[in-house]
């Protein structure tokens, strides 16, 4: 069943800029344990259905994260680059989801740490997303 998820997924996966670093390294709320890098994980943070006079629209408001994960500051900085080339005032409609507008609100590093018998330390970029869509 499509949904908002879905659709930035599938807006995400079908970005060349996106799967040429990343591949299909996409995943909702967590990644696998083992998963190579860089990835993408995104998160829906919020949804707020929108009421009108005769009772609630078809209008609703969502807001969302992706976190980009890399061994490489510079390498994650491409992959944002990328996601938000994907998203940023995106319109359209995506897995049958009428997106009004994405907006890019946020952007900001996320603390480097070291993973469990990793060798190399991760360096992560948050971005948030306001979309407003059909339902």
């Amino acid at each position: 069943m499509a949904s908002i998820e879905t659709a930035i997924r599938a807006i995400l996966t079908g970005a060349s800029g996106v799967t040429d670093l990343v591949s299909t390294r996409i995943y909702p709320i967590a990644a696998p344990q083992s998963v190579d890098r860089p990835f993408i994980v995104y998160e829906l943070q919020g949804t707020e259905p929108v009421d009108s006079l005769t009772g609630t629209s078809t209008l609703t408001f969502s807001s969302f994260h992706i976190s980009i994960w890399s061994d490489s500051y510079a390498t994650t900085k491409s992959v944002s680059a990328a996601v938000l080339e994907a998203l940023g005032d995106y319109t359209g409609t995506s897995d049958t989801i009428n997106i009004d507008w994405l907006r890019h609100d946020n952007t900001m590093d996320v603390d480097a740490w070291t993973a469990d018998g990793a060798e190399f330390p991760l360096y992560g970029i948050d971005q948030i997303y306001k979309v407003a869509y059909q339902v």
